[in-house]
């Protein structure tokens, strides 16, 4: 518990210092909508019904670029998959992903 609370204090400290904070993902139902929108990982394979051990949690996540506007949560090291990813930039819109246009015939 002592090792959290330094933890967010130095988190809190930095954010005040640095001015670098989020209000990204404030709700575990936009963090649900990332994660359903994000590519399958190896990582959490057969994890579906459950995790028995701590592998999966020990797993370095990150929220990265995948396209012009499109984000996803990436397990484990973006150079060990074939996807083009790269990291988010301060300030900057993103949440887009093409759609077709309602107007079109294609419907």
């Amino acid at each position: 518990m002592l090792t959290y609370c330094i933890l967010a204090l130095t988190h809190l400290i930095y954010s005040a210092v640095s001015g670098v904070s989020s209000t990204a993902w404030d709700s575990v139902a936009e963090l649900v909508a990332l994660a359903m929108n994000s590519s399958p990982t190896e990582t959490l394979h057969n994890t579906c019904a459950g995790m028995v051990g701590r592998k999966a949690y020990d797993t370095r996540v990150r929220v990265l670029k995948t396209s012009e506007k499109h984000l996803e949560l990436v397990f484990g090291e973006a150079r060990d998959t074939n996807a083009e990813y790269s990291k988010l930039a301060m300030n900057e819109s993103y949440g887009g992903i093409s759609r077709r246009n309602e107007d079109d015939d294609g419907l």
